[in-house]
C-alpha cells in the first residue's frame, strides 16, 4: 500500500470485494426470519407409514402430534414471511443497494446466482422490466421469490394504471414461472388482480407459497372477472 497505508475502497481488489459481499449475503440469511422462510420452502410433506398391527388410539396420538408441530411451522413460515415481504419492499435491500454504488461492484455482485433469487417488482412505472430481466439472467436456473408490492408512499394510486402494470408484470413473468418457489403480490385494490389461473399457470412445478392481499374489496372485481371469462369463450368460439 502507497504513502500512508490507506486502501481506498475504489482500489480493493475484485476478489476482496466479492469476498465481502459474500459476508453481507450470509448474515442476511442468518436472520431468524430468513432461516424460518427457508425451512417453510424447503419442508416436504411429511410422510407416514402406517402398519396396520400398532394400536389405532397410538396411532391417533401420533397424528395429533404430526399436526401440531406442522401447525406450529407454518405459524412460523406465515410470521416469517410478513417479514420478508416488508424488507423487499424496500430498496436498500441487498443485492440492489449494494450493485448501485458503481458498475464495477454490480459486475462483481453479478457472478453469484444466489444474490438475485429475489425478485421484486414495486407496481410503479418507474419499474424497469429490462434490468428485472437482467436479474433473472444473473440467478441462472435458481429457485426465485418473487414479490409484485404496491407502493405504500403512492397516496395517487389510480385503479386503472394498477390493473395495468400488474398484468404486464404478469405476463413478464410467465416463461420464469417454472422456477418460482414463492409469489408475493399485494395490491391496493382487489379488482386489479388477473384470475388466479392467470397469476399461477401449471408449469410452476416448484410452487410452495402464494401471497395475495389487497387493502381494498372493491365489487368491481367480481363483473370485471365475469367480462374476462365472457370474452375469453368468445375467442375461443
Amino acid at each position: 500500500m502507497a504513502g500512508n497505508g490507506v486502501a481506498y475502497i475504489d482500489n480493493l481488489p475484485s476478489e476482496l470485494l466479492a469476498l465481502i459481499f459474500k459476508f453481507i449475503h450470509d448474515d442476511i440469511k442468518s436472520s431468524r426470519s430468513e432461516k424460518r422462510f427457508e425451512a417453510g420452502l424447503s419442508r416436504s410433506p411429511a410422510v407416514k407409514d402406517f402398519d396396520l398391527s400398532e394400536d389405532e388410539d397410538a396411532e391417533d396420538d401420533d397424528d395429533s402430534d404430526l399436526d401440531s408441530d406442522l401447525d406450529l411451522d407454518v405459524n412460523k413460515f406465515l410470521a416469517s414471511q410478513q417479514g420478508i415481504v416488508f424488507s423487499a419492499s424496500f430498496p436498500s435491500e441487498f443485492p440492489h443497494s449494494v450493485a448501485g454504488v458503481c458498475p464495477g461492484w454490480e459486475a462483481i455482485l453479478s457472478l453469484s446466482p444466489a444474490y438475485w433469487t429475489r425478485v421484486v417488482l414495486p407496481i410503479s412505472h418507474a419499474t424497469s422490466l429490462e434490468k428485472t430481466r437482467q436479474y433473472l439472467t444473473w440467478s441462472r436456473d435458481l429457485p426465485i421469490d418473487i414479490f409484485i408490492l404496491r407502493e405504500w408512499e403512492n397516496k395517487d394510486y389510480d385503479k386503472v394504471t394498477e390493473r395495468e402494470l400488474v398484468r404486464s408484470f404478469i405476463s413478464f413473468l410467465r416463461p420464469y414461472m417454472r422456477r418460482c418457489r414463492s409469489l408475493h403480490l399485494e395490491v391496493k385494490f382487489n379488482s386489479c388482480l388477473p384470475p388466479l389461473y392467470k397469476i399461477v399457470p401449471n408449469h410452476a412445478p416448484l410452487l410452495k407459497a402464494l401471497d395475495i392481499h389487497c387493502a381494498v374489496d372493491d365489487p368491481e372485481a367480481v363483473l370485471l372477472d365475469l367480462t374476462e371469462e365472457e370474452n375469453e369463450e368468445g375467442e375461443e368460439d
